[in-house]
C-alpha cells in the first residue's frame, strides 16, 4: 500500500468514525431519559429501512447511496444504549468483566472469517444474499439485547418537564466528568485516539517486512482471532485484579512489543507477527477494562451518554493521526512501530491516576 493511500484510507475512516460517534452522543443522552430498549428498536428499524433501500436500488444510484448512508448510521443510534444495558443487566457485579468480555468474541471471529466468506458470496451471488445474512445476524444481536433486563430507574422520567430533566442530567454529567480519575481517563482515550496512524502498519508490513498482500490480509485476520482468544481471559483478569492493572498490562506489553518490532520486523518477519499476535490478544484486556470501568464510575442515569462521549473523545484526535503517521513515515518507516510504542508509554501516567471504588 502506498503512503498516500494509507493517509487517504485512514482519513476516510477517521472522518466516518467522528461523524458516527459525535451523532451517537445525543441518541445516548435520549436513551438515558427514555430507556435503552426504545433506542435499540429504533436502530433496528432504521437499519432495516437502509437494507430495503439497498435491495430496491440496483438501477437508481441516489436510492442506493441513501440506503448505504442510513444503514451505516443506524448502529450509531443504539451504541450508547447497547453498551449501557449489558452491565446494567448483570446482577452479580463480581462477574461483570467475565460477562462483558464474552460479547465481542462473535463479532471478532465474524470479522476475521466472515469477510472472506461474504466476499466470495458477493462475487458469486451478488450483494443481496450477503445483505440478507448480515440482516439476520443483526436481528439476532438485537434479539439478545432486547432479552436483557433493563434496570434504568424512572426517576428522571418523573421530573415535571423536559427542561428539568436536561438540567438534572447535565449537572450529574458535569460532576462525573470533572472527577480527577475521569479526566485522567479522558486523557488516556485522547492518547489512544492519536494512535490511529496504526493504519500505516500494512504499509510497514509490505515495505519494511517485505510481506505480500495475501500474508498481510491473513495476518490481520489472525490478529482478530488473537483478540477473540484474549477476551474471556481478560474478563477473569479484570474481575480478579481490576481495570487499572488490565490497562497497565495492555500498555506496557504493547509498548515493549511495538518497540521490538522496529528491530525484529525487518529481519524476522514471522517472529514479529507472532509478537503482534500476543499484543492483539492483550488488546482484549483494554476493551474489557474500558467497558467495566465506565460501568463502575457512572450511574445509570448518565451511563449511555458517558459511553458515547468517551468513544467520541477517542475518535476526534484520529482526524489528525493520519497526518502524524505520514510525517513519521516520511522521516523513516521504521519509526512507525516505535512511535506507537511511545504512545502506549504515554498512557501509563494517566492510567496510574485512575481510581476504582
Amino acid at each position: 500500500m502506498k503512503t498516500g493511500g494509507a493517509v487517504a484510507l485512514a482519513q476516510i475512516f477517521s472522518v466516518i468514525a467522528i461523524i458516527s460517534f459525535v451523532l451517537s452522543v445525543p441518541f445516548a443522552y435520549f436513551s438515558d431519559i427514555v430507556g435503552r430498549k426504545p433506542l435499540i428498536v429504533l436502530s433496528s428499524v432504521i437499519r432495516t429501512l437502509g437494507i430495503l433501500l439497498i435491495f430496491i436500488s440496483p438501477y437508481f444510484l441516489p436510492i442506493l447511496l441513501t440506503g448505504i448512508l442510513i444503514y451505516s448510521i443506524a448502529p450509531t443510534i443504539a451504541s450508547g444504549a447497547a453498551n449501557a444495558i449489558l452491565p446494567e443487566s448483570i446482577l452479580d457485579k463480581r462477574i461483570l468483566g467475565r460477562v462483558i468480555s464474552l460479547f465481542p468474541i462473535v463479532p471478532l471471529v465474524g470479522m476475521s472469517l466472515g469477510s472472506v466468506f461474504l466476499g466470495h458470496l458477493t462475487s458469486t451471488s451478488g450483494i443481496f444474499l450477503p445483505l440478507l445474512i448480515i440482516s439476520m445476524l443483526s436481528l439476532l444481536r438485537v434479539s439478545v439485547l432486547l432479552a436483557l433486563k433493563e434496570t434504568l430507574s424512572s426517576k428522571s422520567r418523573n421530573l415535571p418537564d423536559v427542561r428539568e430533566v436536561f438540567i438534572a442530567k447535565t449537572k450529574e454529567l458535569r460532576a462525573t466528568l470533572s472527577r480527577p480519575e475521569l479526566r485522567a481517563f479522558i486523557c488516556m482515550e485522547i492518547v489512544g485516539g492519536l494512535s490511529f496512524f496504526s493504519a500505516f502498519m500494512p504499509s510497514y508490513f509490505s515495505s519494511v517486512m517485505r510481506l505480500n498482500e495475501t500474508v498481510i490480509g491473513l495476518a490481520f485476520s489472525i490478529f482478530m482471532i488473537a483478540q477473540a482468544i484474549g477476551q474471556p481471559i481478560s474478563g477473569f483478569f479484570v474481575d480478579r485484579y481490576g481495570c487499572k492493572l488490565s490497562f497497565l498490562l495492555n500498555s506496557m506489553v504493547g509498548a515493549i512489543i511495538l518497540a521490538s518490532l522496529t528491530f525484529i520486523g525487518p529481519i524476522y518477519p514471522i517472529q514479529a507477527i507472532f509478537l503482534l499476535f500476543i499484543s492483539s490478544s492483550l488488546s482484549a484486556f483494554y476493551n474489557t477494562a474500558y467497558s467495566v470501568y465506565i460501568a463502575k464510575v457512572t450511574t445509570e442515569e448518565i451511563r449511555a451518554t458517558v459511553y458515547s462521549a468517551m468513544s467520541a473523545i477517542k475518535v476526534i484526535p484520529s482526524a489528525i493521526a493520519p497526518f502524524i503517521g505520514a510525517l513519521v513515515w516520511n522521516l523513516s518507516p521504521l519509526l512507525i512501530p516505535l512511535s506507537l510504542s511511545a504512545l502506549c508509554l504515554l498512557e501509563i501516567p494517566f492510567i496510574m491516576m485512575l481510581r476504582e471504588d
